[in-house]
């Protein structure tokens, strides 16, 4: 499975207007799919990789992407496709490819966005000629390459020039070294620093948090722990009736609150969700803890259809489970559960 970098940073960029060049499954191989009838199953591999969400915050997915196409003649409905399901095409055959992903795209006009590899299926509603996509993605900072954007422009303080500019120095500097200052300098854009020394000779150092009045630095918190979240996603597929699937979320120690969000994708069946919790906290793996059902204590009751539920009052649970129960004979409820948990 796919894993994101938390060790790194990146650059949103903007693809505007790319051509988007469409292919079909001709005996197994990749070919032009222009010319071909409504129905056929298409695929474009984007230029970019990591499509990102509208805001350019994060990966894009199915409930929030920035990729859209010039017209609606050929691609005209969004459809969620598992990300599991996209990482296992990646192993398989041209045809292979083809017939799976017609699991989720039966309709014409049906498309799917694969945001982490910037690839693009769709069950054409119209001749495919080449379409154009507008998107976001993320560009690494610390690689190179076509499509970066990051721009040096300081070093050591002072403005890089432009072409052939000469880089603005102080009349006061000094090479290699520093000066004794009784007083502190102020300096104009484009002057080179010096290092300012006392009148023992120690350098002097106060940072931009320094505050004279106090003669101390000024501290502030960023990025407080009552802001962050984590998220936690589990994806079910043809649920079985009366069998229950579950999706689990630890919150000890130290998360005091959730949110719990369900949303149904497919499938004829009829689903409960029912809300549970255990304060067994010896080791024993979440699966195997006893869970009492506490749906009416922190929600007032199960959910029967898409919810959204906020546990806004501290919990001591160490696990929290969601319940999923589906009802009827076709076997095929999809859906997922989206719990977040924070301080």
């Amino acid at each position: 499975m796919p894993t994101d970098r938390v060790d790194d940073t990146s650059v949103v960029n903007d693809a505007s207007a790319e051509a988007v060049v469409w292919f079909y499954s001709n005996s197994g191989v990749w070919a032009a799919a222009s010319g071909q009838a409504a129905g056929t199953m298409c695929y474009s591999n984007l230029v970019y990789t990591g499509i990102t969400n509208s805001g350019g915050s994060s990966t894009g997915h199915y409930g929030d992407t920035s990729l859209s196409f010039a017209a609606a003649t050929r691609a005209s409905t969004l459809k969620y496709v598992p990300e599991e399901a996209f990482s296992k095409m990646e192993k398989m055959s041209v045809a292979d490819k083809v017939a799976y992903v017609a699991t989720w795209l039966t309709t014409n006009g049906d498309y799917a966005i694969d945001h982490r590899r910037g690839a693009v299926w769709l069950l054409i509603k119209a001749d495919p000629t080449n379409d154009a996509a507008t998107y976001k993605y993320q560009t690494p900072l610390t690689g190179g390459g076509a499509g970066d954007k990051v721009d040096l422009i300081k070093v050591g303080g002072q403005a890089t020039p432009v072409d052939d500019a000469a880089m603005a120095a102080s009349p006061a500097f000094v090479p290699g070294g520093g000066e004794y200052r009784a007083a502190e300098d102020t300096y104009t854009d484009g002057d080179a620093v010096v290092d300012h020394y006392d009148i023992n000779g120690n350098k002097k150092v106060v940072g931009k948090a320094y505050d004279s009045l106090t003669q101390a630095d000024r501290t502030a918190e960023v990025n407080t722990l009552n802001m962050q979240y984590v998220s936690e996603v589990t994806t079910f597929t043809n649920v079985a009736n009366a069998t229950p699937e579950y999706a689990y979320v630890e919150l000890k120690p130290g998360y005091k609150f959730f949110t719990i969000q369900g949303v149904e994708t497919g499938g004829t069946d009829s689903v409960t969700y029912t809300f549970e919790g255990t304060c067994l906290d010896d080791g024993t793996v979440q699966a195997s803890c006893p869970y009492i059902d506490k749906s009416t204590d922190w929600f007032g009751g199960s959910a029967t259809a898409d919810f959204l539920y906020e546990k806004d009052t501290p919990s001591g649970t160490k696990y929290v489970r969601v319940k999923v129960t589906t009802a009827g004979t076709a076997d095929d409820w999809d859906g997922y559960v989206i719990i977040n948990k924070y301080y």
